[in-house]
């Protein structure tokens, strides 16, 4: 892999680290105003399961 491959990579990690924070962050505040006497916990946790679930589809599919 030559330095700037590595370089693309590096940013794409960096770019996806973002945007996977961001729809958690979103899906959170989210549910948030859907059920105000919501567990904030439990809901991080269900939706980083939902993420997790949906990783792993996408390494099933390779």
């Amino acid at each position: 892999m030559s330095k700037i491959e590595k370089k693309e990579v590096a940013k794409l990690k960096s770019d996806i680290k973002s945007d996977i924070k961001s729809v958690y962050e979103n899906y959170l505040s989210v549910s948030g105003w859907d059920v105000p006497e919501n567990d904030e916990n439990a809901s991080a946790r269900l939706i980083l399961d939902a993420i997790k679930e949906a990783v792993k589809e996408i390494e099933e599919s390779l």
